[in-house]
């Protein structure tokens, strides 16, 4: 589901608002009990919620970036500036969690002591509960709103929270045994920061590189361009991400042949404006023009369909279309990734053809870009 751009953009900004008044605080809680109690854990910690803050920041501008009109430049919008944000509060994470490790190894070689007490203990449990409360909101608002950048958020807050129980568990071991592992402890954390920024960049750079389209969408799309008349099929959907819920791309539909142009032309202008109304995607809509009255299309029809249960590479076939007064016949066969579809396709086009030896045959592969194909 779509959420208007106002409303998006708004709750965005609310959000990273909420986020940079409760890591200001806790930044100034955790480093000041840190530093009192010579913990390099809690110390470590809040330079983590530091990070946060910035991170909120950077959210905030990014959106506001994003939320730019399409200029001649970037024709699509900005709506990417998003990705680019998260991948920047990635790198923060990142850096913070390389910082905080060497911190941790200058603390193990050269350890110092630590003053903890009860207050200290409450002053961690509260934090631990904040943190799963304002990771939780954003993560939800995150996935809502569709927002890269939030998740991204939303899941170092999440770390923090296990951050702050291993500070609390090195506290506990200086309560009972009288151990001191705080250095320890700030590499454990440490580790964890540096495995929270990877994450963010790998996933955010998964988005970039282009990744599939989810599967509700497209079958929502699919299943939307299916429920018009004339239409007797609809394959080949392709979108491209120009931000979240911003696609371009193209579909192609197959249409009754015994339909004229001009009954079939306004519905495929009607499919590609519903499309951009109920999904925010610019979608343009090719067809083929089937006669499945003809008894030659069955007989291709037949023979793509024993093909199609026979093997676990084909996805679906579709835009059977002869052309007897040419000699010419087309069909797309649609493969899943990972196979090899040549022999396989070579050997559909060498069944047809032996049917149709006066028929120039021409078999076009086609790759399974987005569920909901068949």
């Amino acid at each position: 589901m779509n959420v208007p751009s106002g409303s998006r953009e708004a709750r965005i900004l609310r959000t990273s608002y909420i986020g940079i008044a409760a890591n200001v605080l806790l930044v100034i809680v955790k480093a000041a009990v840190g530093t009192l109690a010579g913990s390099l854990a809690l110390v470590t910690d809040a330079v983590n919620n530091l990070s946060d803050v910035i991170s909120s920041i950077i959210t905030i501008a990014g959106t506001k970036m994003a939320g730019k009109l399409p200029d001649t430049e970037h024709p699509f919008g900005h709506g990417r500036l998003e990705y680019i944000t998260a991948l920047i509060i990635g790198a923060i994470v990142l850096a913070a969690g390389i910082g905080a490790a060497a911190e941790s190894v200058e603390g193990i070689l050269h350890p110092t002591p630590v003053e903890y007490s009860a207050g200290f203990v409450i002053i961690i449990v509260i934090t631990i509960i904040a943190k799963v409360f304002l990771a939780n909101y954003t993560i939800s608002v995150g996935q809502e709103v569709h927002s890269g950048a939030l998740r991204a958020a939303g899941i170092d807050a999440r770390s923090d929270a296990l951050i702050s129980v291993v500070t609390l568990l090195s506290a506990a071991a200086y309560f009972l045994w009288e151990l001191n592992i705080d250095a320890y402890a700030g590499g454990l954390i440490s580790l964890a920061v540096i495995k929270a920024g990877l994450d963010i960049l790998k996933e955010t750079g998964s988005i970039l590189l282009g990744e599939r389209v989810d599967s509700e969408l497209t079958k929502e799309i699919y299943d939307k361009v299916r429920s018009y008349p004339f239409v007797l099929g609809a394959h080949d959907l392709r979108l491209n991400n120009y931000g979240p819920d911003s696609y371009l791309g193209s579909i192609h539909v197959e249409l009754d042949g015994s339909k004229s142009l001009s009954e079939t032309y306004p519905l495929l202008f009607q499919i590609e404006r519903d499309l951009l109304k109920e999904f925010n995607c610019i979608v343009t809509v090719g067809f083929y023009a089937i006669d499945f009255t003809s008894p030659n299309t069955k007989k291709v029809h037949d023979i793509l369909a024993c093909h199609a249960a026979a093997q676990e590479a084909i996805a679906g076939f579709h835009g059977i279309c002869l052309y007897d007064s040419r000699k010419e016949l087309f069909f797309d066969v649609t493969f899943h990734f990972g196979y090899d579809y040549r022999p396989i396709l070579k050997t559909i086009r060498s069944e047809i053809a032996a049917l149709f030896p006066d028929y120039t045959i021409v078999a076009r592969p086609d790759i399974n870009y987005a569920d909901g194909e068949y």
